[in-house]
């Protein structure tokens, strides 16, 4: 494509259910395209095989990218700031606390994102202030001990022309998959939604995740505040049987570690240092 036609070609207006619309159902402001992908789509009439999209994790080099398609997607504002944060705190920060990933697609020997998750993982504390939902520990040692965490979603999209081809889904099921392999502690995954979004909110319904909360005035877009809603997906029930088997396992190897083994314990240390005060006594006789 030469200078001129470049020059011709319109602005890609795009369409996103996650911003506000006027009462005649259109949107309040125009989105226009950002991310090369959408020129790649129209005009070089680029057809994407869902067979050759990939997954893997999101790096610093992403960066320019994802700022572009948040942007596309969303009407609240990530600033750069949001995501130098993310990702230049070092690959412990990264492994320990963030999980983001991206569905790519490759066009002449150049990677594409055309979708992506970001995802935190959170306190106990952090989960009940958004769920209101009380995670039941069914033991003493869960009570004192227990570093159960929470993967919070702050963001999840898909570019326009990839919509309704069940990206979204395969990428909420590959962290899914991740938690379940590496963070075995994880009960829940939670997020928040805005509550005109009505899409959205039949998605995460659909993959099995249920409303547990709503937050009055959570958002606040163009001057005017909008309502959220806090959808959750527990994964207790999966955590309660892991914690039951391994309970059993550790019964089975080592002893009681309850009131009668300390009381047992402390008396058989007594025992042992009178007889060696004995033996001493005895000596120096």
């Amino acid at each position: 494509m030469n200078y001129i036609e470049k020059k011709k070609k319109k602005r890609i207006k795009l369409n996103s259910d996650a911003f506000p619309k006027n009462i005649t159902g259109k949107l309040d402001d125009k989105i226009y395209a950002l991310s090369e992908i959408h020129d790649k789509i129209k005009y070089e009439e680029l057809l994407i095989d869902k067979d050759q999209i990939y997954f893997k994790e999101l790096t610093k080099h992403n960066l320019t990218e994802i700022v572009k398609l948040h942007r596309e997607w969303f009407p609240v504002e990530y600033t750069n700031e949001f995501f130098l944060n993310l990702f230049a705190r070092g690959s412990n920060y990264l492994a320990n606390h963030i999980i983001g990933l991206g569905a790519f697609f490759q066009v002449d020997n150049k990677e594409y994102i055309i979708g992506s998750i970001l995802c935190e993982f959170k306190s106990e504390k952090n989960f009940y202030n958004s769920t209101k939902i009380k995670i039941k520990k069914k033991s003493l040692c869960e009570k004192l001990f227990s570093s159960f965490e929470f993967c919070y979603i702050m963001t999840i999209g898909v570019i326009d022309e990839c919509r309704n081809m069940g990206l979204g889904t395969r990428l909420l099921n590959e962290v899914i998959s991740n938690i379940r392999e590496k963070r075995k502690r994880c009960m829940a995954i939670y997020l928040h939604v805005i509550d005109y979004n009505i899409s959205a909110i039949r998605f995460y319904l659909k993959n099995e995740f249920i409303e547990c909360n709503n937050i009055r005035n959570y958002y606040f877009i163009n001057r005017v505040y909008y309502h959220g809603k806090v959808l959750c997906k527990l994964f207790s029930n999966e955590l309660e049987k892991e914690i039951s088997v391994s309970e059993s396992i550790s019964n089975l190897a080592e002893p009681d570690l309850g009131p009668n083994f300390l009381y047992t314990t402390i008396n058989s240390i007594i025992n042992f240092a009178s007889n060696v005060f004995c033996c001493c006594r005895n000596k120096n006789k």
